[in-house]
């Protein structure tokens, strides 16, 4: 590639890393950088408090640009747009002065006690609102811990977005608030897009602090002049606040039309179906959520950590070599469909998202031991087989909250880089999937969706439909594919038997 040819440049700040993701106009991926995501427990809150040090989160961005630009021969001058995405109900606060008073993620669980509170009292409006429960992952009651613990802070707050957001204010000076983020953060009113301030309002909380929103695709202005020569860039390139990583990756995967499904399996196991309008579950066990396609939603089912829990069992039983994952597959291949009986239920499994708590896990496999010859590869496949199933189920409960069938299913995120996993996949759901050649999917939604900022009508949903990101089709094994229908049945078995152990 010569350096006249446009690139795209993609942050994206995950549960476990930060990436940045160098494009192609079509999405290809030419080089990227990424660092563990890094956080701290601060020492005047619970121990179950999570927030980023701002000064070395945007340290570690720039550097990754600088070396992501480094390892090609790519100047700056080349890169047309950035696009930004991240994890969710990762959110931010500013003073008047523009200095950050918080900024958290998904996993500062601070406001469990105040989530419960609000939950009992206002569980139904705030579900009926904005499409998700328990409180306590969101921001609403993340506002409410800091009105009730912190009220100097609390009443210095002058703006609240979502971490992208956050991003696109260091990179431009622009303060605004995408919506689809705004959404998954718990601040909007899923089905009107706008700010939930009526909600907040009867929650007892203030209703002044939020920016103006904007929709996918909109630019918020380009890189400041200090921003753009410390990491190399063009002044004035365009900022997009492309949307939440899970949505990002859809588009990647062209799931755009109704009954499709997309799958990310990435620290945790997401599955989204798209719909024409809000499909709220009876039962609240799911979520709702505005893709980032006008005019199109999306229903959520969670299955908790798997990747996080494969990673786990790595780190555990394997080391964390550069070559662990490789030795997994390598042992889980030699390894029969079903893991000679052996059942992992290491966390991910279909989740009452209304019923959030601690639930058995472990492993499950005939004794004693003398009879059996369960090794690595055991504990490999099965935890693959675990995802699988979580995966299955997820699909099936789609299916019943929303009344439809599902047309295609795709396969995104950091799992799929391991062959076998994907195989699995097909055969426990027993249908052909679609896998994206691209693990950091969402980066490269993010590019895309920055790149077609740079059009006067951005066409989001032709974007989606020409699914520019390489899909390939794994079809279910036959034999396989019947010999997981027993299987699933004994893993579901297992997780209703275990239901109350703890």
């Amino acid at each position: 590639m010569t350096n006249h040819q446009r690139t795209l440049l993609a942050i994206d700040i995950g549960t476990s890393s930060v990436k940045v993701v160098l494009t192609d106009e079509t999405g290809h991926v030419l080089a990227s950088s990424f660092a563990p995501t890094a956080y701290v427990t601060p020492d005047d809150a619970s121990e179950l408090s999570r927030e980023f040090v701002p000064g070395e989160l945007w340290d570690t961005i720039l550097n990754l640009i600088d070396q992501t630009l480094q390892s090609t021969n790519i100047t700056g001058n080349s890169v047309a747009a950035i696009g930004i995405t991240c994890q969710r109900q990762g959110i931010g606060m500013l003073d008047n002065s523009g200095k950050e008073l918080y900024l958290g993620l998904n996993l500062d669980l601070r406001a469990v006690f105040e989530g419960a509170a609000l939950d009992e009292e206002f569980g139904d409006i705030v579900y009926a609102t904005t499409g998700h429960l328990p409180s306590f992952f969101f921001a609403p009651a993340k506002l409410r811990w800091f009105q009730a613990n912190r009220p100097d802070v609390y009443e210095r707050i002058a703006t609240v977005f979502t971490l992208g957001d956050w991003v696109a204010y260091r990179m431009t000076g622009e303060v605004a608030g995408n919506e689809t983020l705004a959404g998954e953060a718990g601040l909007l009113d899923v089905a009107s897009g706008e700010w939930a301030a009526g909600l907040l309002g009867e929650l007892g909380l203030r209703t002044d602090y939020f920016p103006t929103l904007t929709a996918a695709g909109t630019s918020l202005g380009g890189v400041t002049k200090a921003i753009a020569e410390a990491i190399g860039l063009k002044p004035s390139i365009p900022v997009v606040v492309a949307g939440p990583d899970t949505q990002c990756g859809l588009l990647a995967m062209g799931i755009v039309e109704r009954g499709s499904v997309g799958v990310v399996a990435g620290w945790s196991v997401t599955a989204q179906a798209v719909t024409a309008a809000p499909q709220p579950d009876t039962r609240k066990r799911t979520w709702v959520g505005r893709h980032i396609v006008p005019g199109h939603w999306i229903v959520e089912a969670n299955a908790g950590d798997g990747g996080n829990a494969y990673r786990w069992l790595r780190d555990l039983v394997f080391g964390t070599a550069d070559d662990a994952y490789q030795a997994m597959e390598g042992m889980a291949n030699n390894v029969a469909p079903g893991s000679d009986g052996l059942l992992a239920l290491l966390g991910p499994t279909p989740l009452d998202l209304s019923q959030p708590g601690l639930r058995p896990g472990g492993f499950i496999f005939p004794v004693p031991t003398t009879f059996s010859e369960y090794g690595q590869g055991h504990l490999s496949r099965s935890a693959m087989e675990n995802i699988a199933y979580a995966v299955r189920g997820s699909c099936a409960m789609l299916e019943e909250v929303t009344g439809s069938a599902i047309s295609n299913v795709a396969l995104c995120g950091g799992m799929t880089r391991t062959k076998l996993f994907n195989q699995i996949v097909a055969d426990v759901i027993g249908r052909p999937i679609n896998v994206s050649s691209a693990p950091d999917a969402s980066a490269v939604g993010a590019a895309l969706i920055a790149g077609a900022s740079l059009s006067s009508n951005p066409d989001l949903a032709g974007l989606a439909a020409n699914a520019p990101t390489t899909l390939t089709k794994v079809d279910p094994q036959p034999v396989a594919a019947a010999e997981y229908e027993e299987h699933y049945g004994r893993w579901v078995e297992a997780q209703e038997r275990l239901k109350g152990f703890l």
